[in-house]
């Protein structure tokens, strides 16, 4: 198993300022692929932060009410060595 970091991607910098509105996922749920775990507030929309893999959600390093920016990680998700072989060094 390896620790990875959920990042807030690039293009959330063209919806202004960013904030976790609220974790959709706790700290130890497993989840597939495209499972929505955070929900994000814009100047200009709300939108959910889908997991890029399939994993277990172990630690939330950003939590409700906070403001982040992009590049900040959000969130570890532990994943098999893989899914870190095949879907995350890609």
């Amino acid at each position: 198993m390896k620790a990875v970091t959920l990042d807030l991607p690039a293009i959330m910098d063209q919806f202004g300022p960013v904030a976790v509105q609220r974790w959709l996922a706790g700290a130890g749920d497993e989840f597939e692929d495209g499972t929505p775990l955070v929900s994000l507030e814009t100047e200009i929309a709300h939108i959910e932060l889908n997991s890029p893999w399939p994993g277990k959600l172990t630690e939330i390093l950003c939590g409700d009410g906070a403001p982040v920016a992009v590049g900040t990680a959000l969130a570890t998700i532990e994943v098999t060595d893989w899914v870190y072989d095949n879907m995350v060094s890609e």
